[in-house]
């Protein structure tokens, strides 16, 4: 992860980060048996079932319109099977991210959250929808779903630490046409990438969530994974087509050079640019259905 100095900022940002409290134990272990090959349902509805609230979740959602199922169910075990392992690390991470960040009318006032999460939205189902398009296995596209979801996680904190201060840096943005990146290290001494490698470690993020995290604006494309160059991709189609708040940022051209790093043709990224709004309002319905 990239350093960052501690001036005064830094270590009001750092105070900010060891406030934050950290993912539930039910959470990590289920990212944990997610991402084993070798884990088994049963395994999962173990550690869900001593979780009620995601119980209550999984439970809210298998029962919902978006599943329409002819009869109720209310076993954990059938839940998870008709639910799909990936769709409860998706509903799990993501709610848990979502509460972490408290309402706050200060920072309603000054910056719209609904947006900049239909922001980090968008980025998830991009990334997904590119992932199938390069053919990524189907077990290993929730991977880009998650990963497009967190990237910002840095700018979530900073927003709601410093909502004036944030508010300022998006006026200079529309004004000044700078990069959020240099805008940000102007006004904090730091970035939301480095904000954000700061609250991987302490949610424990495993390595391959926290690279597209810290790196999603600059990736080096000599070294950076697919997945960080995906998710790199999927922040600036969300730029360019203004998906949730963008914090005034301009659109970009996409180059060359990251089309053929992540092996996709510009006609396969107008088919995915056609596919976002279906899909991110499905993927919207199912957060909101998981929401108490």
């Amino acid at each position: 992860m990239k350093n960052i100095s501690l001036s005064l900022t830094a270590k009001k940002i750092i105070e900010a980060v060891d406030k934050m409290p950290s993912l539930s134990p039910t959470v990590s272990k289920t990212i944990q048996i997610v991402n084993d090959i070798t884990a088994t349902p049963k395994q999962l509805m173990d550690v869900i079932k001593l979780d009620p609230i995601l119980t209550g979740k999984v439970l809210k959602l298998i029962n919902s319109a978006f599943f329409g199922l002819p009869q109720k169910i209310t076993a954990l075990d059938r839940a998870i099977i008709l639910v799909g392992v990936n769709t409860i690390k998706n509903l799990a991470l993501s709610t848990a991210v979502a509460g972490s960040f408290c309402d706050n009318k200060k920072v309603a006032a000054r910056i719209n959250m609904e947006e900049l999460w239909l922001h980090a939205l968008g980025v998830a189902v991009t990334s997904k929808l590119i992932a199938r398009e390069i053919k990524i296995p189907r077990p290993l596209q929730e991977e880009f779903f998650i990963a497009g979801l967190l990237h910002d996680i840095g700018k979530l904190l900073l927003v709601q630490y410093f909502p004036d201060e944030y508010a300022e840096v998006v006026d200079e943005i529309k004004v000044s046409g700078a990069s959020i990146i240099e805008v940000e290290h102007k006004r904090f001494q730091a970035n939301h990438e480095e904000v954000g490698g700061l609250l991987s470690e302490k949610w424990r993020l495993y390595d391959s969530l926290i690279e597209p995290i810290v790196s999603h604006h600059s990736p080096n494309f000599d070294s950076s994974s697919t997945l960080t160059n995906v998710v790199y991709l999927s922040n600036i189609l969300c730029i360019n087509n203004e998906i949730g708040f963008i914090c005034g940022q301009i659109k970009r051209d996409i180059g060359e050079s990251i089309l053929k790093k992540v092996g996709i043709t510009r006609d396969q990224i107008e088919s995915v640019i056609k596919k976002i709004p279906g899909e991110l309002a499905e993927a919207a319905r199912i957060i909101k259905i998981g929401d108490d």
